[in-house]
């Protein structure tokens, strides 16, 4: 049975991931978002070594190094803000090396 179509609908980080998944395989999905516009909103994706390596698959790893940024703190906080915990993270030493490298 021959694939006709594909349709994703919503275009956050899984709808677009799948889309540039399966164009790389031949396919042409269509790709629906409600929302009219993209807009910045100053939040941030930590990924982790894993999901480096998945953007490397997907052809996208030189634009994640271009725009990535080492995360040098971490912290979690409650629904009002209030810190809960943090640390700081060491990015020196033998044994650190950012993913993309």
């Amino acid at each position: 049975m021959a694939i006709e179509r594909i349709l994703i609908v919503g275009g956050g980080i899984a709808g677009l991931s799948a889309a540039a998944a399966l164009r790389r395989q031949g396919f042409s999905p269509d790709l629906v978002e409600r929302s009219a516009t993209w807009p910045s909103i100053g939040a941030g994706i930590n990924l982790p070594a894993n999901g480096v390596r998945v953007l490397r698959a997907l052809g996208l790893g030189e634009r994640a190094h271009r725009n990535a940024a080492v995360v040098r703190r971490w912290g979690f906080f409650d629904e009002n803000g209030a810190p809960l915990a943090r640390r700081i993270l060491k990015t020196s030493g033998p044994r650190w090396v950012p993913a993309w490298q």
